[in-house]
């Protein structure tokens, strides 16, 4: 078996660039190793087509135009979506490359179409597309339930599984649960967790167990599936969390509902909802934090991802309140830096989360506990050990 000892690499992303994190992350870990890193970006909020150096990263945006990006949600269903990229990817990778990093299964089948004889294939699954398909809300209604099929997207999952020469995926659970299916043949896994870099917050310390209320923090999508509604549940019906406060950074289409039970419920002097917020602000609501919650609810997706929120509380030294998706607890039992509450129970998001509270050796060896994972493991440095471990070990074709 044969290795490069650096490679050419094209990577393929069909969502705006940047900002994405995980991408640019991984672009600059392996440009760290003498890598070579061009990215091919279709990109529908851009305005033209353009040629630019990211921080070292040379990047090709197309600019796909809004018309492509809602027939994206069809691309298993109809071929015009990936017709129309087929081009621009033959184009792009005729200039010769030693491997395709794919972002993501929307983009897959194109790629597969258009890969060159002898280029390596990388499959990155930043999700797990076909279940948190399920969760959509155009899926639910109108022509989308007609139109886009979960079903279908998980045949071409598992097709382009196992096509690829290997799989990137955030958790070991999601690597079990592939390895699982009786139709995937795949064998090279890569686990790289979306962690925090240690530059998040260098100077992180832990936290003291707070004198007053308890500030509660929460960071991202606000959607049903969130759990959001958990938090605001027990605050509204438990006495032992009367004093307890929230705030929340992030919006989506189910703001209102949650804006409309703050106020019916009498939390508004306690629950902040504060929309979207530029993640440069942060750190100050990080500070002021005393726990890190996300409550989503269970389902396929949910059980085998980690939201990137969780290691941003650790930086910061907040003890984290996590539902009982398997991949969070695995964190919190490994770690012991916080509670795990049932999914979509207010009851047991209050009983576990006055356990984290009850008296200050308790809630300070949880901050200081995450806080050390943080420092020492759970931090993007080490995942990318995965990644570039991953990388040399790919064979020649």
């Amino acid at each position: 078996m044969a290795f490069f000892a650096s490679m050419r690499i094209a990577m393929i992303l069909d969502d705006p660039f940047p900002p994405d994190l995980r991408v640019e992350r991984e672009a600059q870990a392996l440009l760290s190793q003498g890598h070579e890193v061009h990215l091919l970006n279709f990109n529908a909020r851009a305005k033209e087509d353009r040629v630019f150096d990211h921080d070292g990263i040379k990047v090709t945006q197309v600019a796909l135009g809004k018309l492509w990006y809602k027939l994206s949600a069809l691309a298993y269903t109809l071929p015009f979506y990936h017709m129309k990229l087929r081009g621009h990817l033959r184009a792009f990778l005729s200039s010769g490359f030693d491997a395709v990093h794919i972002h993501d299964l929307k983009v897959a089948r194109a790629v597969f179409d258009a890969l060159p004889v002898g280029v390596r294939s990388v499959l990155d699954l930043h999700e797990n597309r076909p279940e948190i398909m399920k969760e959509y809300p155009h899926l639910k209604r109108g022509l989308g339930r007609w139109l886009i099929s979960p079903k279908v997207w998980k045949r071409f999952e598992t097709r382009y599984i196992n096509a690829a020469d290997g799989v990137v995926i955030v958790t070991e659970e999601a690597a079990v649960a592939y390895r699982d299916q009786q139709a995937i043949r795949q064998e090279h896994f890569a686990v790289v967790p979306n962690y925090t870099p240690l530059a998040f917050n260098p100077n992180g310390h832990p936290k003291s167990m707070p004198q007053q209320a308890v500030k509660l923090l929460y960071i991202g999508d606000t959607g049903e599936r969130r759990g959001i509604m958990t938090a605001l549940e027990a605050m509204a019906s438990d006495l032992r969390l009367a004093e307890v406060e929230l705030d929340v950074l992030g919006t989506s289409s189910f703001q209102p509902q949650l804006e409309s039970y703050v106020q019916d419920m009498g939390l508004v002097s306690r629950v902040r909802l504060h929309g979207w917020v530029s993640p440069d602000v942060f750190s100050a609501f990080l500070e002021k934090a005393h726990i890190g919650i996300c409550p989503i609810l269970r389902n396929p997706h949910h059980d085998t991802t980690y939201a990137n929120k969780v290691f941003q509380y650790l930086a910061y030294g907040l003890p984290i309140l996590l539902s009982d998706c398997p991949a969070q607890v695995a964190v919190v039992e490994q770690w012991s830096c916080g509670g795990v509450h049932e999914a979509g129970s207010a009851d047991s998001f209050a009983d576990a989360l006055c356990a984290m509270t009850q008296d200050a050796r308790t809630y300070e060896a949880l901050s200081t506990a995450g806080l050390q994972a943080f420092q020492t493991q759970l931090n993007w440095e080490s995942a990318t050990t995965e990644l570039l471990g991953f990388y040399g070990s790919l064979p020649m074709q």
